[in-house]
């Protein structure tokens, strides 16, 4: 369907029948101009969802995942809405499935702005998907967020004093002091260790923000969010120096991705950068985790069902290679009693 002008910001909703044989479907928002591209977000049957865009013909994942606690059925309706919106950062992809956001990412370069939006389906089988109730919209973009309601500082440390955080060597690594840092190593591939600190009550927002510099090998590092109790769940997010940003849960020991995004052009996933995880209870049906990376929000995922609230915050590692080092400082761990999410500076006076 093609729009009587262009618009910088176009979003459509629809309703998609998955086919019982398999494939993905879902909204498309296509540019204006001689040679349009399309932003896409699809999910399948199994819930697997993916956004993405097509340019000259070739189709580039911008982050996928799996849907957490809301099941898709084939010959169900599914009700799906993408958001495009050029902003200064680049294009803007919003998309929600039965109402929740599973997936708010930008596009490096910029392409829009939009003219045109569409259904997409696609399958390795012969299979019928059926579209209805499209209603398309355009308006101004609401913009990433800066803060979720993390408002109150509870913690600054520079790692000064080696007694506040837990260290010691097990068999993955160690977690140590030294030169005004404090570093994980982990010396096994697929092994992770983490250090935390308890907050002063459990709130329902928590942030946590540090300097994080890689060093040897690969893998993924950041901060969690969670319960002092070890055996309740909690979130973690970071980046992985492949060149991603990544968003998921540990329940019982067991690591579960909920999402990653690629990290923007100008950020090199080695160097020495700022990251900053925001946790926050939405409601009773929804908590919200947040990545920044140098200030730029990278990836921004609604799970399905709340933890409820955060009383610790910790650094982890998770090593891809036999060897990952990475060292952390000049972390601040803050706190909020109201999710309030913000596009004003996040970073606590």
């Amino acid at each position: 369907l093609r729009l009587a002008e262009a618009s910088n910001v176009m979003r459509l909703d629809i309703d998609a029948l998955l086919s019982a044989d398999g494939g993905s479907a879902g909204p498309m928002c296509i540019t204006a101009g001689e040679t349009p591209d399309i932003a896409f977000g699809v999910v399948d049957p199994d819930g697997e969802w993916t956004v993405g865009r097509i340019i000259l013909g070739s189709p580039r994942v911008i982050a996928s995942g799996q849907l957490d606690g809301l099941d898709i059925e084939a010959g169900t309706p599914v009700r799906m809405a993408l958001e495009c919106a050029v902003t200064d950062e680049g294009d803007r992809m919003a998309f929600w499935i039965d109402d929740q956001l599973v997936a708010d990412v930008t596009s490096t370069e910029q392409h829009g702005p939009y003219e045109a939006v569409g259904a997409y389906a696609d399958s390795s089988v012969s299979a019928t998907t059926l579209f209805d109730d499209a209603v398309v919209s355009i308006g101004e973009p609401a913009g990433p967020p800066a803060s979720l309601g993390a408002d109150t500082v509870w913690l600054e440390d520079s790692f000064d004093d080696p007694t506040a955080w837990s260290t010691g060597t097990v068999r993955q690594g160690r977690v140590e002091y030294g030169k005004g840092v404090l570093r994980i190593a982990l010396r096994l591939p697929d092994a992770s260790l983490w250090t935390s600190r308890s907050l002063q009550e459990a709130v329902p927002i928590v942030r946590a923000e540090g300097t994080l510099r890689p060093g040897d090998g690969n893998g993924e590092a950041g901060f969690l969010c969670g319960l002092t109790d070890p055996t309740e769940p909690f979130y973690y997010g970071g980046l992985d120096t492949r060149g991603e940003a990544v968003v998921g849960i540990s329940v019982d020991g067991v690591i579960t991705e909920f999402a990653r995004a690629p990290l923007p052009a100008e950020v090199r996933p080695a160097a020495k950068h700022r990251v900053a995880v925001e946790c926050a209870v939405t409601g009773p049906d929804a908590d919200r985790v947040v990545v920044w990376v140098d200030g730029i929000p990278v990836l921004d995922h609604f799970t399905t069902g709340s933890l409820f609230g955060f009383d610790r915050s910790a650094v982890f590692a998770i090593g891809e290679s036999k060897r990952f080092d990475v060292a952390f400082d000049d972390v601040v761990l803050s706190g909020g009693l109201a999710y309030a999410p913000s596009s004003l500076p996040a970073t606590p006076e």
